[in-house]
């Protein structure tokens, strides 16, 4: 029987790991051409309808940015860091597993997968580049992605604005919105 998938932003960054297959030893884990990947950004969602999600980005070292995560599901730090053109999340803190949640300069289409800790295989596909999202926080023009894990019944939808981050999240039964971001 397949598992209900918990939306992409609460997997990701709260219990999914990946395998880090696409390493690039070049790139130094501070330096970021993600617009939204800066220390002492805050981002603050809500979760079904209710306030108090939020995640801040803290400082960089070696293994990336600390991410200050506060969801109904618990609380916890993170590692975020650019591996070439993807953004990785490791939802451990220890830098040892590595999901592959956002990509610089997607184009639709165009799909990527990783594998978590679980085996199962999760996979992005890029399924619009233009579409204009309302939420708590303003509209915003993301890309949609379509997530899917191996091991669930559901497709997940995430929408990412460029400049800003994750915009929105809807698995069906979980809505995540964005309420207020602050730089």
């Amino acid at each position: 029987m397949k598992k209900i998938l918990i939306p992409f932003f609460a997997v990701a960054l709260l219990f999914s790991c990946s395998s880090n297959d696409d390493s690039s030893g070049s790139q130094s884990t501070c330096d970021s051409t993600i617009p939204f990947l800066l220390e002492g950004r805050v981002m603050n969602y809500e979760f079904n309808g209710s306030s108090g999600t939020s995640i801040t980005v803290g400082s960089c070292d070696e293994t990336g940015f600390s991410i200050d995560r506060i969801t109904p599901l618990g609380n916890g730090i993170d590692i975020w860091r650019q591996n070439g053109g993807f953004l990785e999340a490791d939802s451990n803190g220890n830098g040892d597993y590595w999901a592959k949640i956002y990509k610089i300069n997607a184009t639709l289409g165009e799909s990527w997968t990783h594998t978590q800790a679980d085996g199962d295989i999760v996979t992005h596909t890029v399924i619009s580049v233009d579409s204009t999202i309302t939420v708590p926080a303003g509209t915003f023009t993301c890309k949609v992605f379509s997530y899917e894990n191996s091991g669930t019944a559901n497709t997940s939808y995430v929408f990412w604005d460029d400049a800003v981050g994750n915009i929105k999240e809807d698995a069906g039964f979980i809505l995540l919105e964005l309420e207020s971001y602050q730089e």
